[in-house]
């Protein structure tokens, strides 16, 4: 009988049977053997829940939910719910793994008695990228907890290898469908102790069409907006000298909100878009110009919108280059 704990993998699945069974090999073909595949189809309406009971009866390691369709964070939770693993870790289904990722993982968060391994490194199209300028190889829940209120942590799962005991109660906030993984990420670690650093990059993520880096904006991309505020009650708790940095993630939401608003095209964007973006940069209008994270690019962008976001709409469509080589120009 195997002794080694088993690491649970949780693969949400939504319409993706282009990339599932690369996804799939990639995880059956890990060094570390001890695993449990939870595939949570989460109401594909192509042959991606085909695909997972194709395999399932392949590899008795498989485990495949089928679910009414409720969004990546609902399906991640289900999976949770059915892990049997000492260990958790996430895998996107259009995205896929190097076969040493999760041995590698446990052998340094083990070696650290770590609650948590992250991997500051990944792929993205096969180009290495890194998500962390962290040059410790270990983190207390303070350090950590303080790079991610500066972006300086990855915030995705699927950089991260978890203990199940902190996050066996711990459910993503469904309500939130664009950076959830940021307040999960928080939750988590403030229930641990110690964080593991890796730097070998193990993870590929595909930056395809259609993906959620890819949309124009709309209701669930609006709801980051949610997070900053349950960030600033639960850090005034764990650690209120951090709160300066959690005041922060209301400005650099809004920016992520803004960025989506500049690459949809005006046809398509519903006007209440521009009500919600004008009322949230006059709201965070002082925070914005106190930061001494955002340079005085993002701050005139700010400015703009808080005046009104559709005369920030047409000179950054129009004139946005010409604009931003003049502040540069001035404020070199």
């Amino acid at each position: 009988m195997n002794s080694e704990p088993i690491i649970s993998i949780i693969v949400p699945v939504f319409n993706v049977e282009e990339y599932l069974e690369d996804c799939i090999n990639s995880i059956l073909t890990q060094s570390y053997k001890n695993i449990e595949l939870i595939l949570v189809d989460d109401g594909s309406t192509d042959a991606s829940g085909e695909i997972c009971d194709k395999y399932a009866k392949i590899d008795n390691r498989i485990v495949v939910l089928h679910k009414t369709n409720g969004g990546v964070s609902s399906a991640r939770n289900y999976g949770i719910k059915y892990s049997k693993g000492k260990y958790i870790g996430f895998v996107d289904a259009d995205d896929y793994i190097e076969p040493q990722m999760y041995q590698y993982m446990l052998k340094n968060m083990l070696s650290y008695n770590a609650q948590i391994c992250v991997n500051i490194a990944c792929y993205k199209d096969k180009k290495i990228y890194y998500d962390s300028e962290i040059e410790k190889d270990l983190l207390t829940a303070k350090e950590a907890i303080s790079n991610l209120l500066q972006m300086n942590f990855p915030t995705s799962l699927c950089n991260c290898l978890y203990d199940k005991e902190i996050i066996k109660n711990e459910f993503l906030n469904e309500d939130i469908h664009f950076w959830e993984d940021f307040e999960y990420q928080l939750r988590l670690l403030y229930k641990s102790r110690l964080i593991s650093i890796c730097r070998t990059p193990f993870y590929h993520y595909r930056q395809r069409v259609g993906s959620a880096n890819n949309q124009i904006i709309n209701d669930k991309i609006i709801t980051c907006l949610k997070i900053a505020n349950i960030v600033e009650k639960s850090i005034s708790f764990y650690y209120p000298d951090l709160k300066i940095y959690a005041s922060e993630l209301n400005v650099i939401f809004l920016l992520h909100v803004i960025g989506y608003l500049s690459k949809s095209k005006y046809k398509l964007i519903d006007t209440k878009y521009f009500k919600i973006i004008t009322k949230y940069a006059r709201k965070y209008l002082f925070i914005t110009y106190k930061s001494k994270q955002l340079n005085f690019i993002k701050k005139f962008y700010i400015t703009l919108c808080a005046i009104n976001s559709k005369l920030y709409y047409f000179i950054y469509k129009n004139i946005g280059n010409q604009v931003k080589m003049i502040i540069r120009k001035f404020t070199a």
